[in-house]
């Protein structure tokens, strides 16, 4: 009888000891997950996830894709004028807690006429084989990807990536994705009136 009393006592604490470990955590996803949308391809982290892709931002730019552990919401909540596609939009929304991180990859609207060609900022940074130019804080940067066949920073078909965190470790690899990026070749050629010879390099 005391055996059996015994036996019974050791399997419960065995079980109880069990309840108190907690299950084991799940490891973090380790690899990359390769985007490829539009003409416009990275790879991100598998422990990102994508949170949102091909929408308004804003009135001024167009999110090709949006990547990370935080979240965002577009500040366009649809459009305004069914015939025009006016959409009604306001600043979007960024929530980024520490150690988490943003990475937005969008294109800017061009309205109106084409503006006339200018002395455009030059590459100030290489990411792999892309010469960007950097711009920002180390929590929040900003790079803009010359388009092909766009000799200059600033034109409409250029690509620009924007990283918010507060965690270098995490900065580091919005550089890599970066690093990774390509731009399909296309034939939109200059958005502005002439192509000013001394503009990026």
């Amino acid at each position: 009888m005391r055996v059996k009393q015994f036996v019974a006592a050791l399997a419960a604490a065995v079980i109880a000891g069990g309840c108190a470990a907690g299950a084991p955590a799940t490891p973090e996803p380790t690899g990359f997950v390769h985007y490829d949308r539009g003409g416009i391809s990275f790879d991100y982290p598998a422990a990102w996830r994508l949170i949102g892709e091909d929408q308004y931002a804003n009135l001024m730019q167009w999110d090709i894709a949006i990547v990370g552990t935080g979240s965002w919401r577009s500040g366009c909540r649809g459009t305004a004028d069914p015939k025009s596609g006016d959409a009604l939009c306001d600043e979007d929304h960024l929530f980024v807690d520490s150690g988490q991180i943003v990475v937005r990859v969008y294109r800017a609207h061009q309205f109106g006429p084409e503006p006339g060609c200018q002395a455009w900022p030059t590459a100030n940074a290489t990411l792999g084989s892309n010469a960007v130019n950097e711009t920002g804080s180390p929590n929040d940067q900003t790079w803009q990807i010359r388009a092909p066949n766009t000799p200059y920073f600033g034109a409409q078909n250029n690509v620009w990536v924007e990283a918010r965190t507060d965690d270098p470790a995490q900065m580091a690899k919005a550089e890599a994705l970066i690093a990774s990026l390509k731009i399909a070749l296309n034939d939109s050629g200059l958005d502005c009136y002439s192509a000013d010879p001394s503009a990026g390099s």
